[in-house]
């Protein structure tokens, strides 16, 4: 992959975490009202997700680089907050299709609301957003949120992986390791940060031009996840898991995982019911 197309992603990402001070306008500025920064950030990197490595009741932002060999560099953005209190670790993934993005905003909120409810958890006083969004507590456990996994994808605006292979990377899982770059990018996705969690909950909307229902598909089986699949009162069910999906595949080596298909795509703000995910 060219690096030209890398630069763009890692600065569209930078204005994602609200830490560009470029006012070029991207193609993610065009779809959500992001604050401007005053002053560029340089995020850490690492190879792989690490649990214990993450400092205790902070967020922190940085990028884990999926590297294989046909593609050169490619770096996925990522917060987190790890609690001083053990607990699960919960994963909230986007745009595995890279066309599909209200998740996005959604994590981004989130993780917002769980830093306002860090810095001010000492005052008697709750502190609101602009969105209205009361400050957000973890008792315990961890939080993993990738707001981008498709990156080439998203970086190109559309669903697949690149415009080459016409691979869909939810298909692909859990990859292989000595595979085509597809394959390569989703194993190293799936073993460097899927596996590192107990709960996975995989954010999807419809596609630009598309339209669709709010519908949650998750195994239903098992307790948690029925119980987390019933409480966002679905229009549509589905229990069953389509082969080579991060959620069945991340169900058959033991996290409990769901998927969320968040209605219509943002023309500038994500749809209600995508927000109300951050307001439940």
């Amino acid at each position: 992959m060219a690096p030209s197309v890398i630069g763009s992603f890692k600065t569209n990402v930078d204005e994602l975490n609200g830490h560009s001070s470029i006012k070029k306008e991207s193609n993610v500025n065009r779809a959500f009202s992001i604050p401007k920064a005053k002053e560029s950030v340089s995020l850490p990197v690492f190879n792989s997700l690490d649990i214990n490595a993450l400092p205790f009741d902070t967020v922190s932002k940085f990028f884990i680089t999926i590297a294989p060999g046909a593609l050169g560099t490619v770096d996925v953005p990522v917060y987190a907050y790890r609690s001083s209190k053990p607990g699960p670790v919960v994963g909230i993934t986007c745009a595995i299709h890279g066309n599909e993005v209200n998740g996005i905003p959604v994590i981004q909120r989130l993780f917002s609301r769980i830093e306002r409810g860090t810095t001010h958890k000492n005052c008697n006083t709750q502190e609101t957003s602009e969105y209205g969004q009361e400050s957000l507590r973890v008792d315990c456990g961890t939080i993993i949120g990738i707001p981008v996994v498709n990156v080439p994808g998203f970086v190109a605006s559309m669903r697949f992986f690149d415009d080459d292979s016409k691979q869909d990377l939810n298909r692909l899982m859990p990859g292989k390791i000595d595979g085509a770059a597809p394959q390569q990018y989703a194993y190293r996705i799936f073993h460097n940060i899927v596996t590192k969690f107990d709960y996975l909950l995989d954010l999807h909307t419809a596609s630009l031009g598309r339209r669709n229902s709010l519908y949650v598909r998750a195994d239903m089986n098992e307790p948690v996840i029925a119980k987390l699949a019933m409480m966002m009162k679905p229009q549509v069910l589905v229990h069953v898991a389509t082969k080579g999906s991060l959620r069945g595949c991340a169900q058959a080596i033991g996290v409990k995982a769901l998927t969320v298909e968040a209605c219509y795509p943002p023309v500038r703000f994500p749809c209600a019911r995508c927000i109300a995910l951050t307001n439940s």
